[in-house]
C-alpha cells in the first residue's frame, strides 16, 4: 500500500516514475527536481501560512545592525532575522525636478524675481541698479544714524601724510639741540675766562742751583675743584726719570720727575677737550728756594697749535716754593682790564652795523647817533650828549649835594 509520506517513503522514491523528498535535511543540488512529498507540502503550507498571517507558533523578528546602507550579511537565529549593514556606497550622480524636493517651490516662491538684465528697480525711492548695486539712497532713508561721526582710532605712517617728512626733516635733532646745547655751555665758559684744553705742556731749561729740570706735580683743576690731571699719561721730549709721578698726587718734594739740562718739557694728556679748567698749578722742585729759567706753560686742544698761558720770558722768573705756580683762567676783571674797581650788573658789547651799542641789561643803553652820544631807557631817549660836551636831557637834570 501507500503510506501518508507518499509513494516510495523513505526517501529515495524508488518504484515509482518519479522521485520524491520526503524530509528537509535530506535536501541537496542533486534533488533539484525531485517532487516533495505530502508530508513536505503541508509543512510548507504551514510556515507560509504563518509569515503571512504573523501567527503561528512564533512571530518573525528582523533586527538591522551597522552604520552602512547596503547590506553585507543576513543571519537567522530561531525566529530573528539580522542584517547587517557593513558597507555604504556613493550615490551616483543624478538630478531631480522642483517636484521631487520636499516645499522647494513655496520657498522659491517667497523669494525676489530676478531682475532683467538692464533694468533697475526702485524700492522707496531707492533705486538698486541691474548689477546689483544701489545707485542712490536718499538721506532720509537712512536709519541708525550717528549724531557725530567721530574716526574710529587707528594710526599712520609718515609717508601718509602730506608733507609730514619734509617737515620733520627740518626739525632738530635730539643730537642737534644736545650739540647746541653744549656749544651753549661752552661758550658761556670761554666767555667767563675758563681756559680749553687736552693738552698740558711745561717747560724748564735748568735753574739757579743746577743744570737738570725737576718736576714734583702738575694739577689742572676744573671748576667743580677735581683734578682732572690726575694719574693721566705724561710724556717728554727728552728721557726722564720717573715721568708719572708728576701727575700721581703724591706732593712729597722729594719724589720728582728729572731731565739732563737743556730746555726740556713734559707734556701731560687729559684723554679730551676739558671746556671748564678752572686753573693749572706747576710744582717745581723747591725745597731750596731755587729759581728756574726758560718757564713756560702752554695747552692745546689738538696737540698742534698751542697757546702760552705763563712765559718766565715775559712775565719773569720766580722763586719756587711749596705752593707752585698758579696759572688761573682770566675771569670778567682780567678781560676788562679793571684796576681797583667794580661793575655791577651785565655789561654787553653789541655790535651792530654801523651802530655799537653798550647795553646794562636794566633797560639802560649807550649808542652814537650821528655826533652824538645818546643814552636811552627801555629804548627811549633820556640824555644826549653834543661833541662839545653839552648835556641835553628829556627832564631836568638835578646836581645831588654830597656832605
Amino acid at each position: 500500500g501507500v503510506s501518508a509520506l507518499g509513494l516510495g517513503s523513505g526517501g529515495g522514491g524508488g518504484g515509482g516514475d518519479f522521485d520524491r523528498l520526503d524530509a528537509w535535511v535530506d535536501y541537496n543540488e542533486t534533488k533539484a527536481n525531485w517532487v516533495l512529498s505530502a508530508l513536505l507540502g503541508y509543512d510548507l503550507h504551514t510556515r507560509v501560512n504563518d509569515l503571512e498571517a504573523g501567527g503561528g507558533a512564533a512571530d518573525i523578528g528582523i533586527v538591522v545592525t551597522g552604520a552602512g546602507n547596503a547590506v553585507t550579511g543576513v543571519s537567522k537565529s530561531e525566529n530573528t532575522l539580522t542584517f547587517v549593514k557593513g558597507s555604504t556606497f556613493a550615490l551616483s550622480t543624478h538630478t531631480h525636478t522642483i517636484a521631487q524636493v520636499t516645499n522647494l517651490q513655496s520657498a522659491l516662491n517667497a523669494k525676489q524675481n530676478t531682475l532683467i538684465a538692464g533694468a533697475n528697480i526702485t524700492i522707496s525711492g531707492n533705486t538698486i541698479s541691474s548689477s546689483g548695486g544701489i545707485s542712490s539712497v536718499a538721506w532720509g532713508d537712512i536709519t541708525g544714524k550717528p549724531s557725530t561721526f567721530a574716526p574710529s582710532a587707528h594710526t599712520h605712517t609718515i609717508s601718509q601724510i602730506t608733507g609730514l617728512q619734509g617737515a620733520l626733516n627740518l626739525k632738530a635733532s635730539q643730537s642737534d639741540i644736545d650739540t647746541a646745547i653744549d656749544g651753549i655751555e661752552r661758550d658761556v665758559l670761554e666767555a667767563q675766562g675758563y681756559m680749553k684744553a687736552r693738552y698740558i705742556r711745561d717747560y724748564l731749561n735748568g735753574s739757579s742751583a743746577d743744570a737738570s729740570n725737576y718736576w714734583v706735580q702738575i694739577k689742572a683743576l676744573d671748576k667743580a675743584g677735581t683734578n682732572i690731571a690726575l694719574n693721566k699719561t705724561v710724556t717728554s721730549n727728552i728721557t726722564t726719570v720717573n715721568l708719572a709721578r708728576i701727575t700721581n698726587g703724591d706732593m712729597d718734594v722729594a719724589n720728582y720727575a728729572r731731565t739732563s739740562g737743556g730746555n726740556q718739557y713734559v707734556q701731560i694728556d687729559l684723554g679730551q677737550v676739558y671746556y671748564d679748567i678752572d686753573n693749572i698749578t706747576a710744582y717745581h722742585y723747591w725745597a731750596d728756594g731755587r729759581t728756574f729759567y726758560g718757564t713756560k706753560t702752554q695747552i692745546s686742544e689738538d696737540g698742534i697749535t698751542w697757546k702760552t698761558i705763563f712765559d718766565s720770558a715775559v712775565s719773569g722768573t720766580y722763586v719756587e716754593t711749596e705752593g707752585g705756580k698758579v696759572h688761573a683762567h682770566k675771569g670778567l676783571d682780567d678781560k676788562l682790564n679793571l684796576t681797583g674797581g667794580t661793575l655791577i650788573g651785565i655789561l654787553t658789547a653789541r655790535a651792530g652795523v654801523n651802530t655799537p651799542k653798550v647795553d646794562f641789561g636794566n633797560g639802560f643803553t649807550i649808542e652814537p647817533s650821528g655826533t652824538e652820544l645818546v643814552f636811552k631807557h627801555q629804548n627811549v631817549i633820556k640824555q644826549r650828549m653834543l661833541s662839545d660836551g653839552t648835556i641835553l636831557a628829556t627832564s631836568g637834570i638835578t646836581a645831588l649835594t654830597t656832605e
